[in-house]
């Protein structure tokens, strides 16, 4: 048996006429060791800046950004307290705040525009003066060497650098600081006008104008220090750079101009040579500062290019762009990465990662470099003039994520609904028997010939449907499927048939048992409507016989009830009168005084009285007595007042009798009134009592009205519900006649009988069949499909099948986790 399992493989590849991208080759350190610069450059220490300060006799010049080296501070006091005159022209004054404290008394300081580099002057008014300006101002910052450098200027150059600190001192200065412990105050400018300058390169915004044409500059030597990026951009445009290896990030940019470019790790200064001439250049040179750097003469120039021209050759990184791997015996450096160091081995051995075929085609038939041939390239990680190389070729293998085709799922759910098909129909048929045979005793005699029919007829439908699961459909032919569907349709047809018709069997017995049972409810209906109807019409009779004595009884209460009242009145009036007539004098003015308006009678009548008393009172003042008589007329006037007040007395109690004897009347004649004139009387006239009388007469007879009404209501009711009744009983029919359920749709509504039939099942089988050995297995992953393959005896088969399934030939998952 042929196993399809993983090739191992090795092959050797050589790279001898590989040709390299731009290269920087080490050349060794021998030839750099030995150069030198001319002599007027040197490098400086902190030691030498002090000799320099200590060996001034005049004056001294000194101008730095910061200073804050204590040693240079110290030596700058000795040479003060010598009577040396200095001048600091320094850069930002708080940064300078300690060397301005120290030497304010003793220095000429003034402070004004950042600088780069430094420059230092001695005894700038003698014969001999002696300058100097600085690449860097570190060495006033700290005490430890930097490698700073110095170039030793001519006299003419320490004029002219001479009048450019000058004009910066006199003409730029912001503050100055004439005496210790006092605010600097603002700089005075010179008395004696501006000071102009022999050059403009060394002030603010003025040396990159010096490198404008590209074409005038020869070579550059750039160290590590930050340049301004305007100004480092100019000094790219140099045909010849030695750069500095902590900048060999632009070596690439000046490669690709087709630059000649040299590397080196020793520390130089900043120069670029010119038709014009060569510079010496400040590090961190910034065109918008004050920058000490210096145009040499031509002297000075030709030197300082020998020194270039040697110093580019000794160089230890030399450019090649030209070189090929079989050549490559020393180390070297990649233009586009100079930063990291290469080597290149004469051999090695390489395991490439397993490579894994698109197809089957592929891992049985193609070449192994032609399949590794991106993967075999030089590259920078592994480079040898030759590589052998080891690999696994692994052949396509069916995806992880890959899961069994739908195809399967699609048979299976097929086949399922199949024989879920199949087992519907044996369970309608086992509800159908059940239905048959459940039928309820009393509805059993109007079917039991259809039921021995049906019983025959559902022994061959069992035989049909248990045939109809043989063979399997997954592997029956296209043709026996179709013969089993059509099978299948004639069982559920007969069945859907047959479930009908007994359905109809039942329903008739029920509906004609729900007749029988309807019509003898409506004739109790009717009986009991009749029975109600004679009782209501009793009633009805009862009530009109009664309904005279029941007014006449009603009557009789009016009149009982207005008696009373009227004795109550009477009554009422006889202790009234009798309290008003026993009123004394006193006692009947007060009660006057409160009812005179409501008693005009008795008003008069007391008028009456009050004249007499009057008349009595003025005859008596009128008589004119003697002396001794006159005790008598006072006698005769009291017993004529009493005398008057008797008869008031009287008259008074004759009215009330009159009064009392005439309300009476009106009592007698007002409670003898009968219901209705009563009614008519009362209004117009108040009278509570009467009223209430007359209501409760009034509520009598009208219950007796209410009672009669209601009870001919009734009557005429239970006469509509016997006719109802009687309606209902006709509507219904004397003899039951059955129509089928889809006959009539809203009968079957009412009797619940409106369900809807099961379908037959459709089948969806697949188009596509499974694949035809068990070998060979379907699966999909992202919309493609694989078939897997173990042995290759299968290869042309599964090959086939592959075309016929649309599917990818591959090697199983399984296969791949062993490895």
């Amino acid at each position: 048996m042929s196993i399809l399992e993983i090739q191992q493989e090795s092959f050797t590849k050589h790279y001898h006429d590989e040709l390299l991208p731009p290269i920087f080759i080490d050349q060794g350190c021998a030839a750099e060791d030995n150069l030198s610069l001319p002599a007027f450059i040197a490098a400086v220490e902190q030691q030498t800046i002090i000799n320099l300060i200590d060996n001034t006799r005049l004056t001294l010049l000194l101008a730095v950004d910061q200073l804050t080296n204590a040693d240079i501070i110290k030596a700058l006091q000795n040479s003060a307290d010598k009577g040396i005159r200095i001048y600091l022209y320094l850069g930002n004054e708080h940064k300078n705040k300690q060397a301005i404290s120290a030497l304010s008394s003793r220095c000429l300081i003034r402070t004004g525009e950042p600088q780069q580099g430094a420059l230092l002057i001695s005894d700038h008014a003698t014969f001999s003066p002696v300058g100097h300006i600085l690449n860097s101002s570190t060495v006033f910052t700290n005490n430890d060497d930097d490698d700073n450098f110095f170039i030793i200027l001519t006299a003419a150059q320490t004029q002219d650098t001479y009048r450019s600190f000058c004009h910066l001192f006199w003409d730029k200065s912001e503050k100055q600081v004439i005496k210790q412990g006092e605010q600097s105050d603002k700089a005075v400018t010179n008395p004696a006008g501006n000071i102009v300058v022999n050059h403009q390169y060394q002030l603010p915004e003025q040396l990159a104008g010096n490198f404008t044409q590209a074409s005038d500059i020869k070579f550059s030597q750039l160290n590590h220090h930050k340049l301004d990026s305007a100004l480092a951009s100019k000094l790219s445009w140099a045909a010849n750079s030695i750069l500095d290896l902590n900048k060999a990030e632009l070596a690439e940019s000046l490669v690709s101009d087709n630059k000649n470019v040299a590397l080196t790790d020793l520390n130089v200064p900043n120069v670029v040579a010119t038709d014009s001439g060569c510079w010496f250049i400040p590090d961190n040179a910034e065109n918008q500062q004050v920058n000490w750097s210096l145009k040499l003469n031509h002297q000075q120039s030709i030197e300082l290019t020998n020194s270039l021209d040697q110093t580019f050759d000794a160089a230890q990184w030399q450019l090649d762009k030209s070189r090929h791997v079989d050549n490559l015996d020393s180390q070297f450096m990649f233009v586009d990465e100079a930063n990291n160091v290469y080597q290149c081995e004469q051999s090695v051995e390489l395991t490439l990662e397993p490579v894994y075929t698109d197809n089957m085609d592929s891992f049985l038939y193609d070449n192994i470099e032609d399949l590794t041939s991106s993967h075999t390239e030089l590259t920078r990680e592994c480079l040898a003039k030759s590589i052998h190389y080891n690999v696994h070729r692994h052949p396509p293998y069916c995806p992880k994520n890959a899961r069994k085709s739908q195809l399967y799922s699609n048979w299976d759910s097929a086949n399922n609904n199949w024989l879920t098909a199949l087992a519907d129909l044996e369970v309608k048929l086992d509800k159908l028997d059940t239905k048959r045979t459940s039928v309820s005793q009393s509805i059993l005699s109007f079917f039991s010939s259809f039921a021995l029919g049906q019983q025959h007829k559902h022994k061959k439908l069992k035989k049909c449907i248990f045939e109809l699961s043989q063979p399997g459909m997954i592997t029956a032919t296209p043709a026996e499927r179709a013969q089993q569907e059509k099978n299948y349709l004639e069982c559920f047809k007969q069945l859907s048939h047959d479930d009908d018709a007994t359905d109809q069997a039942i329903e008739k017995a029920k509906l004609e048992k729900q007749w029988h049972d309807k019509k003898k409810q409506l004739t109790k209906s009717l009986q009991h409507k009749e029975d109600i109807y004679l009782q209501e019409k009793l009633n009805v009779d009862t009530l009109k016989a009664g309904e005279e004595d029941k007014y006449a009884l009603a009557y009789d209460e009016f009149v009982a009830s207005r008696d009373k009242a009227a004795a109550t009145h009477t009554q009422e009036l006889v202790l009234e009168s009798d309290k008003l007539a026993s009123m004394s004098i006193h006692q009947a003015t007060q009660w006057l005084n409160k009812n005179s308006k409501n008693n005009p009678k008795l008003a008069e009548l007391f008028e009456l009285h009050l004249m007499r008393l009057e008349e009595i009172e003025s005859s008596h003042s009128s008589i004119k007595t003697s002396k001794e008589d006159k005790e008598n007329p006072n006698e005769q006037r009291q017993q004529q007042i009493s005398a008057n007040e008797e008869l008031f007395i009287t008259n008074w109690k004759k009215k009330f009798e009159q009064t009392l004897n005439k309300q009476k009347e009106e009592i007698s004649k007002i409670y003898s009134m009968e219901p209705t004139v009563l009614g008519e009387w009362l209004t117009k006239n108040t009278n509570k009592s009467l009223k209430k009388v007359l209501e409760t007469h009034t509520q009598l007879r009208n219950k007796v009205t209410r009672d009669l009404d209601s009870a001919k209501k009734k009557l005429d009711n239970a006469l509509n519900d016997q006719k109802i009744a009687q309606d209902s009983l006709d509507k219904h029919g004397s003899v039951f006649s059955y129509r089928k359920t889809n006959e009539s749709d809203e009968l079957s509504k009412q009797l619940g009988n409106n369900k809807s039939k099961s379908q037959a099942k459709n089948i969806d089988w697949p188009n596509e069949a499974l694949p035809i050995y068990q070998e060979l297995e379907l699966f999909e992953a992202n919309n493609q499909r694989y078939l897997t393959l173990s042995s290759l005896d299968l290869l042309e088969q599964a090959q086939w099948e592959a075309q016929r399934l649309n599917a990818k030939l591959c090697a199983p998952k399984q296969v791949i986790e062993d490895i």
